[in-house]
């Protein structure tokens, strides 16, 4: 677990401005920041004077300086794993030939005579040490020749085995000592496998809370509550449209039939558009483009925290039209909004008829009061996290 994963969002973002880290948006996540932060720590040429300039650093670079602890002492431990049998034959030999060129020994005679002048031990003493000495290469050396014929006599016997089998016309190519068994090898690692879950966990939780506990998401989820309920009342009060179809003259049969599908299916779609695609565009168009539109070029605050848009600006102009849709309609009195409204109702195409006013009837039917209390709170949290 990272030591910046207790920090506030707030915290990581004085420390990335601190550290001159820039291109960082309050939008960003927490565990994105963290990210940032641990890889520019850790591509420095020194590490950063936390006593005197970065004290909020110094659990950091504990905790990297125990990491590191732990690896060597991992790859310390894994040296030793593959050679824990130690060769004691070559020990010993190493440790006669050490000492016995401490001494001075050699092959030759001459060599003998000065190690005698110069030895306090005497005459017998050398000769007895020296005679150990030659015994213990004379026993290793037929250890060495005894090894060897056995494993000439082994493979004597293997080559015989085989020209035997070849001989019955089978040949037996197992060779057992080859197996490698695989569960020998087999660690299942619950603490590590653990340890993964939890650190999965904690990100997705901070991931979670960091989605939640933002302006954008609260709008978000307001907007589908409203988009819901607004299609619902909709689709409640959508009847599929009965029209008289006359065909022209001179059409023969079939041609008659696809006539008439043709001018239904136009006219569904059309009807369709009048009672639930205009309305939702509507919507869509006065209580969310528009807002965003305004407060795009209206915005306050994008030299300090380089917003794109502002949100009070945006929830302020929208909580202005939402108050004018439910004074007009609450007590179905004309205002300056109705006015504004009926200067684009028009027909583009016949029998489709773009009437705002009478869709923002249908969108206060569904709703309510409901889009001017989320505005209202959208305000509240503006105010409270700026």
């Amino acid at each position: 677990m990272s030591s910046f994963s207790k920090w506030r969002k707030a915290e990581l973002f004085d420390l990335m401005n601190k550290l001159k880290i820039t291109d960082v948006s309050h939008s960003t996540r927490k565990s994105t920041m963290i990210m940032l932060i641990e890889h520019y720590l850790d591509n420095l040429e020194a590490p950063l004077d936390y006593i005197h300039d970065f004290p909020e650093l110094q659990s950091f670079y504990e905790d990297r300086a125990q990491l590191k602890i732990e690896s060597d002492v991992d790859d310390i431990d894994l040296n030793l794993g593959g050679n824990g049998e130690l060769d004691t034959d070559a020990d010993a030999d190493a440790e006669d030939t050490d000492v016995g060129m401490g001494m001075g020994l050699g092959n030759t005679t001459d060599d003998y005579d000065d190690l005698y002048s110069r030895t306090p031990l005497g005459k017998e003493a050398l000769k007895q040490e020296l005679d150990q000495v030659a015994e213990k290469a004379q026993a290793q050396s037929h250890a060495q020749t005894h090894t060897q014929s056995q494993a000439e006599a082994e493979a004597e016997a293997q080559e015989n085995t085989d020209e035997s089998v070849h001989d019955n016309g089978y040949k037996n190519e197992l060779d057992f000592n080859k197996i490698h068994d695989k569960m020998a090898d087999f660690r299942f690692e619950f603490e590590k496998r653990w340890d993964d879950i939890v650190d999965k966990s904690v990100v997705l939780n901070e991931n979670l809370k960091d989605y939640l506990s933002s302006i954008s998401t609260v709008e978000t989820i307001f907007t589908l509550v409203e988009l819901a309920l607004l299609i619902h009342h909709l689709c409640n009060s959508y009847k599929p449209v009965d029209v008289t179809i006359m065909s022209p003259e001179g059409l023969g049969p079939r041609a008659n039939h696809i006539w008439s599908n043709f001018t239904l299916f136009k006219h569904q779609v059309v009807h369709f558009l009048n009672e639930i695609g205009l309305p939702v565009f509507t919507w869509f168009f006065l209580l969310r483009l528009l807002p965003c539109l305004v407060s795009y070029y209206i915005n306050f605050i994008r030299y300090d925290l380089l917003l794109q848009m502002d949100p009070m600006v945006y929830h302020l102009f929208k909580l202005i039209i939402e108050f004018m849709i439910v004074n007009k309609y609450s007590r179905d009195s004309s205002n300056t909004l109705e006015g504004f409204l009926k200067s684009f109702s028009f027909s583009p195409i016949a029998h489709l008829h773009v009437d705002p006013c009478q869709d923002l009837k249908s969108f206060y039917d569904a709703t309510g009061f409901l889009p001017l209390v989320f505005s209202t709170v959208c305000v509240i949290l503006t105010l409270y996290i700026l």
